[in-house]
C-alpha cells in the first residue's frame, strides 16, 4: 500500500464523513479533466477550477434529483449526510464558475462557442438522466458513458499512439486481468461481509484509496 492509500484510509478512520467529502472533490476535478482536458489549456489555475467546477456540477445535480437516496447512503457510511441547502449552493456556484470560465474562453477566443452549446446541451441530457433514474443507475449511466468510455480511448491513444482494431484488443487483453480480479473481489467480499453496511464501508475506502492515486496518474499522463 503506497502512502497515498495509507493516508485515505487513515482519513477515512479520522472521519468518514471529510473522507467522503474529498472523494467527491477528488472525483469532481478528475471527471471534469478527463471531460475536458483535451479541450481546454489556459493555466494551471484556471484548469483546475473549471475541471473542479464541471465535476462539482454534476456531482451537485445527481445529487439535487436524488437527496433521498443521497440521505440515505451517507447516513449508512457516516451518520452524517449533505443538507439541501449545501447541494443548491454547490450547483449554483459551480454553474457560476463554469459559466465565468467559458465566457472568457469565448472573449479571448481560445475556445469556439460550439464546444460551450454542445457542453450545454450534454448537461440538459444528463438532467434528464438523473430526473427519470436512481441515484445508482444516473451515475452509472454518466460513468459509462461519459467518464469510462471515453477514458478507456485516452489511455490506447496514449500508450499506442492511435485508435484502432488492433490496439483497442490489445488494450482490452492486457486489461482483461485487472478486471476479473476485481470483479471477483467484489464477489468475494459480498460474501465474506454479508451486512450491507459493513460492505459498504469497506468497498467506499477501497474507492477512496484507488481514486487518488488514479487522479494523480491520468492528470500526470494528460500533461
Amino acid at each position: 500500500m503506497c502512502i497515498r492509500d495509507r493516508l485515505c484510509v487513515v482519513i477515512y478512520l479520522f472521519s468518514s464523513f471529510v473522507a467522503i467529502v474529498l472523494f467527491v472533490v477528488l472525483s469532481a476535478y478528475h471527471f471534469g479533466e478527463e471531460h475536458l482536458g483535451h479541450k481546454i489549456n489556459v493555466n494551471f489555475v484556471f484548469n483546475a477550477v473549471y475541471f473542479l467546477s464541471y465535476g462539482l456540477f454534476i456531482f451537485a445535480l445527481l445529487f439535487y434529483q436524488s437527496i433521498s437516496d443521497v440521505d440515505f447512503i451517507m447516513k449508512e457510511l457516516t451518520g452524517e449526510t449533505f443538507s439541501k441547502i449545501q447541494i443548491e449552493i454547490t450547483l449554483i456556484m459551480s454553474a457560476i464558475s463554469l459559466s465565468i470560465g467559458s465566457i472568457y474562453l469565448i472573449l479571448t477566443k481560445r475556445n469556439e462557442s460550439v464546444l460551450f452549446l454542445r457542453e450545454f446541451l450534454y448537461f440538459v441530457l444528463l438532467f434528464l438522466v438523473f430526473n427519470t433514474s436512481s441515484l445508482i443507475l444516473g451515475f452509472a449511466i454518466y460513468f459509462i458513458l461519459w467518464h469510462s468510455i471515453p477514458s478507456i480511448i485516452h489511455q490506447i491513444e496514449f500508450i499506442s499512439g492511435s485508435l484502432n482494431k488492433r490496439n483497442i484488443v490489445t488494450y482490452v487483453k492486457k486489461a482483461l486481468i485487472y478486471w476479473v480480479i476485481s470483479i471477483a473481489g467484489l464477489l468475494v467480499l459480498y460474501q465474506v461481509l454479508p451486512e450491507i453496511k459493513l460492505l459498504a464501508t469497506v468497498v467506499f475506502v477501497i474507492l477512496f484509496a484507488v481514486t487518488a492515486p488514479h487522479t494523480w496518474v491520468m492528470h500526470r499522463m494528460k500533461n
